[in-house]
């Protein structure tokens, strides 16, 4: 199922609630056996039909889009060589460094309060932990504190984590503009138990560089190096690239209306329209 979430906060200067952030989750409901439930409600309302419908149809436009998201990337992969040609020409910039040399690594294990209701540790802890790890990775590639996450896309929990597991985190930049950049993070789970590594989670965080008064942004002077010997990372590159290309596609789909807010929020809103 897809849920929207719209976060609002209390301006208190203009004494009005303001829509901060929109997001999609794509959620699963589970037994008590962890397994997906079937056979889950259809969501009707046959007073508002039209809007159901419509909701329904983005819905499968975003699936769709999700399926070419994958598949391009995935695509990227079966190259057998790519050439600087091949690439979107990338802001001159004072320094460039490897994608590799980018890359920043944490390890860590978790406490009971960390876990959910289903004994596996809570997503809500996991993403914090990535948008950290994103964040540091991007402060220490810019030399600069002054920076915020503006986004976080396609975060992927693939796999549950247990409490006798350890992770390994690890985020790097793959992509760098005028005055933001992108960056990987990526997560592993190793058993105790089973012993071996396994990706579970994964996703890319936008970060802006601000300067020093937090009210403007700061030009970043570092690139990522472009060499053809290393293939690997010309692979990097090229996915950040079609990564972009989606953007404009994906943000159109994902532009619900923001919900409405209900209760005392609502009469508040009201009383100042």
């Amino acid at each position: 199922m897809a849920v929207q979430v719209s976060v609002f906060r209390h301006d208190l200067t203009t004494d009005t609630l303001q829509n901060t952030h929109d997001a999609i989750i794509t959620m699963v409901a589970i037994n008590r056996f962890g397994r997906p439930m079937e056979c889950l409600p259809a969501l009707f309302d046959p007073d508002r039909a039209g809007y159901c419908l419509k909701m329904s149809e983005l819905a499968k436009q975003r699936k769709n889009l999700s399926f070419k998201w994958r598949h391009e990337q995935d695509a990227v992969n079966e190259l057998p060589f790519i050439e600087q040609s091949d690439l979107m020409p990338a802001e001159s910039k004072a320094k460039n460094v490897s994608v590799s040399d980018t890359e920043v690594e944490v390890r860590n294990c978790f406490l009971p309060r960390n876990l959910n209701p289903h004994d596996t540790f809570f997503g809500g802890d996991l993403l914090a932990w990535m948008d950290k790890i994103a964040l540091h990775c991007a402060q220490k590639f810019t030399r600069s504190e002054k920076m915020v996450t503006i986004a976080m896309n396609r975060v992927l929990f693939k796999l549950p984590i247990l409490m006798l597991d350890m992770v390994r985190m690890r985020a790097r930049v793959v992509h760098v503009d005028h005055f933001h950049l992108e960056v990987e993070v990526e997560v592993f789970i190793h058993s105790i138990i089973n012993g071996g590594e396994r990706r579970s989670h994964s996703g890319y965080f936008t970060v802006l560089n601000l300067d020093d008064t937090n009210d403007k942004f700061k030009p970043i002077e570092k690139g990522l190096k472009i060499d053809e010997t290393n293939q690997d990372e010309m692979r990097i590159h090229m996915k950040a690239q079609k990564r972009l290309k989606f953007e404009g596609e994906d943000t159109n789909l994902l532009a619900l209306k923001t919900r409405i807010l209900s209760g005392e929020f609502a009469a508040h809103q009201h009383k100042h329209q």
